[in-house]
């Protein structure tokens, strides 16, 4: 009977811990937008409304920075990464939290949100590691470039005009991307 109990107390905890968890890394996305929205205004662009969705049972927050396309690559490449800077910040601040207070949720949470900010980086999908790399290449939509790229992959036809119009750089670039991401999402879906 007592090991009942203090089976049900530790599933129990053990649920308020992980919800605990979900809450400060809901909020860590929330600041993780206003970094968005705040790198935007920095390099002198007028961020759009900051709002959220449901992607299946997640939240999943968005800002509107389309306002940033006016301005260079550097500031493009600052507003695609205000986000993560601020969750560095974040970071920095769980970090210390768990110094003053010896709370493991702290450190775990600082972890996974460590994780989160890694993931944001895959450049495979729209996250931020997408859209710096689009803004670095000087293409502001990379996936309507994979099929006119993949058709003048064919031996013997010619180079879609869609891919003859990029700047010699930006084509390798894009191309090299296209070689990469797509055997990656197949291989995805696949699997």
């Amino acid at each position: 009977r007592k090991l009942a109990r203090r089976n049900i107390r530790t599933a129990l905890i053990t649920s308020v811990i992980a919800l605990l968890i979900y809450g400060m890394l809901t909020a860590a996305a929330i600041v993780h937008e206003l970094g968005h929205a705040a790198a935007c205004r920095y390099g002198g662009a007028t961020p759009g409304e900051i709002g959220f969705g449901l992607y299946l049972v997640f939240p999943a927050f968005y800002t509107d920075v389309t306002d940033s396309y006016r301005l260079g690559r550097v500031g493009r490449v600052r507003t695609d990464l205000g986000g993560l800077h601020f969750n560095a910040l974040t970071v920095l601040v769980l970090a210390a939290a768990y110094v003053a207070t010896g709370s493991g949720v702290l450190l775990l949470t600082a972890l996974v949100l460590q994780f989160q900010m890694l993931q944001q980086l895959i450049p495979v999908v729209r996250f931020d590691g997408y859209y710096v790399l689009s803004d670095l290449a000087g293409v502001p939509d990379l996936f309507a470039r994979v099929g006119p790229v993949l058709r003048s992959l064919r031996p013997g036809h010619p180079t879609d005009p869609r891919v003859t119009e990029l700047r010699p750089r930006s084509r390798r670039f894009v191309t090299g991307w296209v070689i990469v991401v797509v055997p990656l999402l197949i291989g995805t879906f696949a699997w």
